[in-house]
Order: C-alpha cells, then sequence, then structure tokens
C-alpha cells in the first residue's frame, strides 16, 4: 500500500485481516476479468512500525520511481504479447478466407493496412525492449524514462493493432468465439494502469527536454551520429533518415525550450512522440544491423527497419510541423525558414519505395 503520512508518501504492508480495514463488492470491468479489483477501505486501521518498506517512512514516491524501469518494461511486454496473439490470428484467418476467388492476404487493403504496420512495430517494441531488459539485467540504473518510453510505444502499437485484427476478422473479429475481442478488451487496460499514456508523454518529455539541455544537445545528436555510421556501412537499415530525424528533434526541443513552449502540455506531447519514435527506431536499427554484421540477418530485417524509419519521418514531420506553425510563435515565413534550416523536407524520402518494402514483407508474413 502508498498512503501519506507527516513525513510524505510511504509503502508498507497491510496485511488483510487488520481491524479497520476492509474489502468491497469486485468491479465488474472492461477487461481483464480473471482479476479481482475492488474498493478498499480503512477505518481507523492500525500498521506496525515493521511493515514499512524500507523501514524510513516519507520514500514512498523515490521507491516507486526507481521500480518504473523494471515495472513498465513488464506491462509494455503484456502488452505486445496480446498485440502479438490478434496478429496471430489475423493472419491465419487472411490465409484461409476466400473473398471474390483470392484469399485476404493477397489484398493489399487487408495486408497493408491492417496487418504489415503492425508487424512492423511488433519489431520495433521488441527491439526497444530487448535493449532496456539487458541494460536492466547489467544493473544499470536510470532507466525510468527508458521504461516509459517501452510502455507507451508497445501499450499504443498493441491496442491499435488488437483493434485492427478485429476489423480484419470482420464480423468474426466480434464473436468472442475467435478470441480477438477479448483480447482487445484486456490489452486496453496496459496504456493505463502503471501511469497512464498521457502520463508517459508527460516524464518522456520532460526528462528528454531537460537532458537534452544538459547535454547541450549532445544527447540526439549522438544517435544522429550513431545512424550517420550505420547508413555508411549499409544504407539498407534507415539509418540516414533516423539520422535527420534525431537531429530535426534535435532542433525542435531548442526551439520549443527558447520560446517557453515547454509550458503547454499538447507541444510536450507531440515532442514525447517524436522522442519515443526516434529512440525505437535507432534500438531496432542498431538490433537488425548487429545481425547482419554477424551473419545471423533475417530476411525481413531491412524491410523492417525502412518501414519504421519511414513511420519515424513521418511521425516528425508532422509533429513538427504542428509545432512550428501552430505554436504561435512564427509568422509564415520565419516558419518557412526554420523548418528549412531543420531540412524538414528531407525527412519525405522516409517514405521512398515504402509500398514496395510492403510488398516484400508480405510475402514472408503471409508465406505468399
Amino acid at each position: 500500500m502508498l498512503a501519506n503520512t507527516p513525513e510524505g508518501a510511504t509503502f508498507f504492508v497491510m496485511e488483510k485481516d487488520t481491524p479497520g480495514f476492509s474489502a468491497g463488492k469486485g468491479e465488474e470491468k472492461h477487461g481483464i476479468r480473471a482479476s479481482n479489483t475492488s474498493p478498499l477501505t480503512f477505518s481507523d486501521a492500525f500498521v506496525p512500525v515493521e511493515n514499512l518498506i524500507g523501514d524510513v517512512p516519507g520514500k514512498g514516491l523515490k521507491q516507486a520511481t526507481t521500480v518504473f524501469g523494471y515495472t513498465r518494461l513488464m506491462v509494455a511486454s503484456m502488452a505486445l504479447g496480446g498485440g502479438e496473439a490478434a496478429l496471430d490470428i489475423a493472419i491465419d484467418y487472411a490465409k484461409q478466407r476466400v473473398q471474390f476467388k483470392t484469399t485476404l492476404s493477397e489484398k493489399q487493403g487487408y495486408t497493408h493496412k491492417l496487418i504489415v504496420p503492425h508487424v512492423v512495430r511488433f519489431a520495433a517494441a521488441e527491439a526497444f525492449i530487448e535493449e532496456v531488459a539487458e541494460k536492466l539485467d547489467a544493473g544499470q540504473q536510470g532507466l525510468e524514462v527508458e521504461g516509459s518510453i517501452a510502455k507507451l510505444f508497445a501499450t499504443e502499437c498493441a491496442n491499435k493493432a488488437a483493434e485492427d485484427a478485429m476489423q480484419a476478422l470482420g464480423g468474426y473479429g466480434y464473436i468472442t468465439e475467435y478470441e480477438v475481442e477479448k483480447i482487445k478488451r484486456d490489452v486496453r487496460i496496459t496504456s493505463i494502469y502503471e501511469g497512464t499514456s498521457e502520463i508517459q508523454q508527460s516524464i518522456i518529455s520532460t526528462f528528454r527536454w531537460k537532458k537534452t539541455r544538459k547535454s547541450k544537445g549532445r544527447y540526439y545528436e549522438s544517435i544522429g551520429e550513431e545512424m550517420d555510421r550505420l547508413a555508411s556501412e549499409d544504407d539498407g537499415f534507415g539509418g540516414r533518415v533516423l539520422a535527420l530525424a534525431a537531429r530535426a528533434l534535435n532542433q525542435t526541443v531548442q526551439l520549443v525550450n527558447d520560446h517557453r513552449l515547454t509550458r503547454q502540455q499538447y507541444v510536450m506531447f507531440m515532442l514525447a512522440d517524436i522522442m519515443t519514435y526516434v529512440e525505437v527506431g535507432a534500438s531496432l536499427a542498431r538490433r537488425a544491423f548487429g545481425r547482419y554484421r554477424s551473419g545471423d540477418a533475417q530476411a525481413e530485417d531491412k524491410f523492417i527497419c525502412r518501414l519504421f524509419a519511414g513511420e519515424v519521418s513521418q511521425m516528425a514531420f508532422g509533429s513538427i510541423l504542428r509545432i512550428v506553425t501552430g505554436g504561435g510563435i512564427f509568422d509564415q515565413k520565419a516558419a518557412a525558414d526554420f523548418l528549412a534550416a531543420i531540412a524538414l523536407n528531407e525527412l519525405t524520402t522516409g517514405c521512398q519505395d515504402m509500398i514496395a518494402d510492403m510488398d516484400r514483407l508480405a510475402d514472408i508474413v503471409f508465406e505468399r
């Protein structure tokens, strides 16, 4: 339990038979119905000092923050598993369902809209989750922001994938027997508990903004340099596009700081989304290129990396455009000058040959 004490928020163990403590009727929930949720009531319930977590009161928020790097990564993994399960059902269904003399797996309206984008995003989520998990296993501390990035990205992607899996099955998707509607209900909670997506956006944008200022722009510039080095060896992993996005983000963070747009929560949310996609994209490219170097590359690695780099470019392009033109800080000419200075239009190259790459990835996913 976590409660306020004179010294501040404090964690403690509350035994279920403690006088004055009672649990109410179980709630009827949208999903995760097998997990009991009920209101807890405390009336002069006495907690002995030995039940304090950490022995010293007032350390609750610090203790909670310390574990968020772990627990939010766990929620991200849960969401990833649920989303992938829904996608597996939709992929298998598409191989069997014939519509107008061909299976759904042959139709771009099904594959390219409802399936392939999620295959790409889940590969990116998995790469980032594994990278953070390896750092945690190695004893690295201070990964709370990485936990937030993993949770924000994986849970939002899983929710969208489960929604599209229901759509992919048509009327069957709405029927309990086919399971995807249950997965959709269950996976929905992952973007709410352990901190909502909006809380994660606040954490990511605030701490990465501060890190960018403290490092004088080196944090995202170093990602750009790393992606440039990768692209110089083999530009098939989207490294050049990711480098462009990282540098455009870097300069936009500086702009937001200089014009005090950090006070506008919506602007900070847009920054958080770009930050998330840039960092997840770099992790995906890093992992795929590592496999390529070691001779363990998978056939789909380059297609997935290029497609996700394209998503990063679209995310960065749209969000930066809205910040600069919608933030009320520039007239039309000044906005155009800034966008030209950060080479925003070059990000459109991230969509080069996108449909062809989706065709190739669909061939692999649907075993065509």
